[in-house]
């Protein structure tokens, strides 16, 4: 056995060692956070990430991004009493601002003799979107100006890369599939709107380069049965384009083929219950072999209409196909509540569904992810962490980024609304507007609206809602607003 061999062999054992050591650290709660913001702060990339990815699961409010703009808030009812469930008392029992993490942070900041060491930890404190603000707070008052001001910077350049700007378009809305929970299309007029024309396509394409838009989500519908489908892709990508795509699985061989030769940023197949118990299901099965094969991100989708519905199905077919990230919602309500959607009742009614799917999932090596807002007092502990451990319950909703364009749909006719689940539709096409963050100005108001309407009493009280880190569920389950299009709003 040769020196460097050996050496190797024991960098790699202290790492094992230290993983595991990390592990019952997140078991042991938060009373561990100072140790881990030391492996946070060393030298071995591998570490750092485990023991972010625990305080993810410890640090609710470190790492969940607030909604709320400067001096907005939630007013508490101070007569009312609430109960949170056990586990989230002890993990929420500091106050409900970071200023615990912060000071934790800072005690580390000083230890950190090296300039280079203090960077890295720096730029590993830039994903707790909840708490960097307080953290440069507590830098600048103690003197660490120059830290303070990199990690501001740094955590701007982070939100650019994650959240670009985009917009989704739905080319047509045709769809071989009727689901009554459907958002888009379950309460649309039969026969359904004409598909967008090669003049409106080339405007759209038009618009988004003139105001630095590159990033095109392609949804519907079924994207795919888009008669110009293979003729777009080719020209928005020969334009410097990049795009995801959001597909029902039952796509032809020939659009396929478009996708294999301009690759997409990721491809969403929702495998739902009329492809599930149907034959259809062997060709949702070759799209998913086929994407994998030509090595696209691919990650299967699922709704949950009832919370009886056995999630066990969904992994089996994920793992015989080989897709090894699912993303799951429930059913949540259109604008109009034309579709059949789950009444915020039933909520608690998903806990054991939840539960056994990341416990099955978890020993499976499979990620599960949440796509859609969810109320964590609603969760078990363990459904918590692992959403809250993963990012993805940090990435739900973020309808307040790009001054509220980050989720806009725009429609055939170019019209759009601001997102899938509020689908009014404006009275005007995006193309009239000086930009996306333009667009969105006319419907801004209403989501603020929404955003500050707590779905139940509770979110008055719970730290998570004041501070809009936890907004409980869609907004469409808010009370429609007054004069909701867009145009008008």
């Amino acid at each position: 056995m040769n020196t460097s061999f050996k050496a190797r062999l024991g960098t790699d054992l202290e790492t094992m060692a230290a993983l595991v050591a990390i592990g019952r650290m997140e078991e042991k709660g938060s009373d561990s956070i100072p140790a881990l913001l030391t492996f946070v702060a060393g030298d071995c990339p591998q570490r750092a990430s485990a023991a972010t990815r625990a305080l993810f699961a410890l640090a609710p409010r470190a790492v969940l991004p607030s909604r709320w703009q400067e001096n907005e808030h939630l007013n508490a009812l101070s007569s009312a009493a609430f109960t949170l469930p056990s586990w989230m008392q002890k993990d929420l029992e500091q106050a409900s601002d970071n200023t615990f993490f912060a000071g934790l942070c800072l005690v580390k900041m000083r230890e950190l003799e090296s300039i280079e060491a203090r960077d890295r930890f720096i730029r590993r404190l830039t994903v707790f979107s909840g708490a960097w603000e307080e953290i440069a707070y507590f830098f600048a008052k103690e003197g660490f100006n120059k830290e303070a001001e990199v990690l501001c910077s740094a955590v701007k350049e982070l939100a650019k890369l994650q959240y670009p700007l985009q917009i989704s378009f739905s080319p047509t809305m045709q769809c071989q599939l009727h689901c009554p929970y459907c958002i888009a299309g379950a309460d649309m007029p039969y026969p359904s709107e004409p598909d967008a024309d090669e003049e409106q396509m080339e405007a759209l394409l038009n618009w988004m380069e003139t105001h630095g838009i590159i990033r095109l989500g392609l949804t519907g519908g079924e994207p795919t049965l888009f008669a110009g489908f293979p003729y777009f892709v080719e020209k928005f990508k020969a334009r410097g384009f990049e795009y995801y795509l959001a597909s029902n699985g039952l796509i032809s061989q020939a659009s396929l083929q478009t996708i294999a030769q301009k690759k997409p940023l990721c491809v969403t197949l929702h495998l739902t219950p009329e492809v599930l118990f149907s034959r259809q299901l062997s060709q949702y099965k070759e799209t998913a072999r086929r994407l994998l094969a030509e090595n696209i991100y691919t990650i299967m989708r699922c709704n949950f209409p009832n919370p009886e519905d056995d999630p066990l199905i969904y992994l089996s077919i994920a793992g015989e196909v080989g897709l090894r990230e699912i993303r799951i919602a429930i059913p949540m309500p259109n604008a109009k509540r034309g579709n059949r959607f789950v009444e915020m009742t039933r909520f608690t009614a998903y806990s054991p569904l939840l539960d056994t799917l990341v416990s099955q999932a978890e020993q499976r090596a499979m990620t599960i992810q949440i796509s859609k807002p969810f109320p964590i007092c609603c969760m078990t502990k363990r459904v918590a962490r692992h959403f809250l451990r993963n990012g993805s319950l940090a990435c739900v909703c973020p309808n307040h980024l790009q001054g509220f364009s980050n989720n806009i749909v725009v429609y055939p006719d170019l019209h759009f609304s601001a997102c899938l689940g509020l689908n009014y539709r404006s009275s005007m096409p995006i193309t009239a507007y000086k930009g996306a963050e333009d667009a969105a100005s006319s419907f801004s108001g209403t989501l603020l609206h929404r955003m500050h309407t707590p779905i139940s009493e509770q979110c008055r009280h719970c730290p998570l809602g004041l501070r809009g880190q936890c907004i409980g569920a869609c907004l469409s389950y808010r009370p429609e607003v007054n004069n909701e299009r867009p145009d008008l709003a």
